[in-house]
């Protein structure tokens, strides 16, 4: 058995989207698919991103797809929960909520979630942990 404790599987999972995201063509199926089932699984919670907006103090950051704000200020986040409220509730609007989940509504969306992603991977490293 596998001694791991929830941060590292929520790193696993971080650096395993990350991957698709670079280097698979089928990554808007396996998102479609099994990312929101990944994410239940690590006790992901869906809020429609408030936690990520209140965290933030800023209710347009969620949706900020060209990046304007959102690398500005990702680094200095450390606020997990919030984080993976975020990417959660970004996976739900482009399968869900949306009128349409195209792969180019995909695509769109792709760059704020891998920086999101980035931070979850970056904020649950094993050494990142201070005992």
């Amino acid at each position: 058995m596998i001694d791991m404790d929830k941060d590292e599987f929520i790193n696993e999972f971080a650096q395993q989207w990350l991957y698709r995201f670079k280097n698979k063509s089928d990554a808007f199926r396996s998102f479609e698919e099994s990312f929101g089932e990944d994410c239940m699984l690590l006790g992901f919670e869906m809020d429609c991103g408030k936690a990520f907006q209140k965290y933030f103090n800023d209710d347009h950051l969620l949706y900020d797809y060209e990046l304007k704000k959102l690398p500005k200020v990702i680094d200095k986040a450390d606020n997990l929960e919030a984080l993976k409220s975020g990417v959660f509730s970004q996976w739900r609007y482009i399968t869900h909520w949306s009128d349409y989940a195209t792969e180019e509504d995909f695509k769109k969306r792709i760059p704020w979630i891998v920086l999101v992603l980035k931070q979850i991977y970056k904020l649950t490293k094993p050494d990142n942990k201070t005992d």
